[in-house]
């Protein structure tokens, strides 16, 4: 038997009927692993902590540390803004994404310090298609090539 399924297996009727209840906003959520946390984007408290791991200046993590490292090329040379001179600008780009309909930028935090480490973002939200994308991730080097992702 193979485990490969067909290409338009009919979706159910109760599923289909979701479409219509579903928000373009998605709901908040906060959602735990291992090592990090997933939890909704809090500007007031969570910019300048963001900033301050995403500037290129020297930071630390627990015991973890990394040297002042070239910022655009280890976060967001690949993203739609950014490097930040200043908290400000980070948080001008976030307040974007939060105020955005069919968005919701998560901050990714670290389970064993609670420190900030990145953003990931529910985005292209359709529900009226049944999808959502993850995108506009970015992490700090501290947690870079640890598992975080």
């Amino acid at each position: 038997m193979s485990d490969e399924r067909p290409f338009g297996i009919p979706l159910s009727d109760d599923v289909l009927a979701r479409r219509a209840r579903l928000p373009a906003k998605p709901d908040p959520v906060t959602l735990e692993g291992k090592r990090v946390r997933l939890r909704p984007l809090d500007l007031e408290h969570d910019v300048a902590p963001l900033h301050a791991v995403s500037n290129g200046e020297p930071a630390t993590l627990g015991e973890r540390r990394v040297g002042a490292y070239d910022a655009d090329a280890e976060i967001w040379r690949y993203m739609p803004a950014g490097p930040f001179v200043d908290a400000a600008g980070l948080g001008g780009y976030l307040r974007g994404l939060a105020e955005t309909p069919n968005l919701l930028p998560l901050c990714v935090e670290d389970v064993a310090t609670g420190q900030p480490v990145g953003v990931v973002t529910f985005m292209s939200n359709f529900p009226e298609h049944l999808k959502i994308e993850l995108g506009n991730i970015w992490y700090t080097p501290l947690v870079q090539g640890t598992g975080a992702n």
